[in-house]
């Protein structure tokens, strides 16, 4: 079985949340289980100045956006356990200082960035070879499998293909106003409730909800939950259309790179059976940010946005208790 996976982020080479983690550990994972698996994702300036060794490979890809057609060149590198990793190199794109925007504003262009590159990973693909699965994340790959189907015609191959949609996050949907359905190369029937239009706009998340063979979210309660109108961000109507191909998959966690007995980062190992480690470690991030190295100050930590629908407001109420109790 051959999958193809496409995503705007993939760790290391780019990455703001969990999107980059996911991308970055389920490839290796399903390569150690017998799958045929490649990775392809935007070029962005930050993957390009890495550390990582980048090749230009012999192929470019050609696409079709609004009256004119985009060229780029695409490049390749290998992650752990051997999986394939492509960069779609459009400058005009993706050489920017940052993936989606800078000063808290979204590029103004994204509507035509994602566009440029869902068209890129299908017209990759005629290169490449046509995978049995091609497992799109989140809005920014979500018209992937919209443009397969609603554009048949030029992907003949599309017919044997089954489309995989993960959202990780509804909140971000990727919702662009009307005027950028020019953007798209699709007959104007197209923007209908049944398929690109949500409230109004051009949304890449609804279309991706609505073409791909099968949706998974991050977690079994989170499938249940964007299938509510408190939860669901405007799309909880087409979750439910779609729910008896709706599944909630957990995450999972890399053991091996989450490894305290063995992570190189940390200034001394440590484990369950042997926690002294921990000590120098929070000494660590104690001086790290100027602070007294005091192992009898709590420290709290978390990987995570500072927004409501993380909790993170909810942590001002139980920090005194959690003090109390020492």
């Amino acid at each position: 079985m051959f999958v193809l996976m496409a995503a705007a982020e993939v760790a290391p080479y780019a990455r703001t949340g969990g999107l980059g983690d996911v991308l970055g550990a389920l490839p290796r994972f399903l390569k150690r289980r017998g799958v045929d698996v490649a990775v392809v994702m935007p070029g962005y300036r930050c993957v390009r100045r890495g550390d990582v060794a980048w090749e230009p490979t012999e192929w470019d890809v050609q696409v079709p956006i609004s009256d004119r057609w985009v060229s780029a060149p695409v490049w390749r590198t290998e992650m752990r356990d051997g999986v394939p990793v492509y960069a779609i190199v459009a400058d005009q794109y993706f050489d920017r200082a940052e993936l989606y925007g800078e000063g808290g504003q979204a590029y103004t262009d994204n509507a035509e960035r994602f566009a440029f590159f869902s068209r890129a990973v299908l017209d990759f693909v005629g290169a490449l070879g046509v995978p049995d699965i091609l497992h799109v994340h989140d809005w920014h790959a979500a018209l992937v499998p919209a443009f397969l189907r609603a554009d048949s015609a030029r992907y003949s191959w599309g017919s044997s293909v089954r489309t995989v949609l993960t959202i990780h996050n509804l909140a971000y949907q990727g919702s662009f106003w009307p005027l950028d359905w020019h953007l798209l190369c699709l007959d104007h029937r197209y923007f209908s409730f049944d398929a690109f239009e949500a409230w109004g706009n051009i949304n890449y998340l609804k279309a991706g909800i609505m073409f791909a063979d099968w949706l998974t979210t991050v977690s079994p309660t989170y499938a249940r939950e964007i299938q509510r109108p408190e939860y669901g961000c405007g799309l909880d109507g087409a979750l439910r259309y779609r729910s008896a191909r709706l599944t909630g998959i957990l995450n999972g966690v890399d053991y091996e790179e989450w490894d305290p007995s063995s992570d190189p980062a940390l200034p001394r190992p440590f484990r369950v059976d042997d926690l002294g480690g921990r000590v120098a470690v929070k000494a660590s991030v104690q001086r790290e940010f100027g602070w007294a190295a005091d192992p009898n100050t709590p420290l709290l930590g978390t990987v995570s946005r500072l927004v409501a629908e993380k909790g993170t407001g909810l942590l001002a109420d139980i920090v005194p208790e959690l003090l109390r109790r020492g």
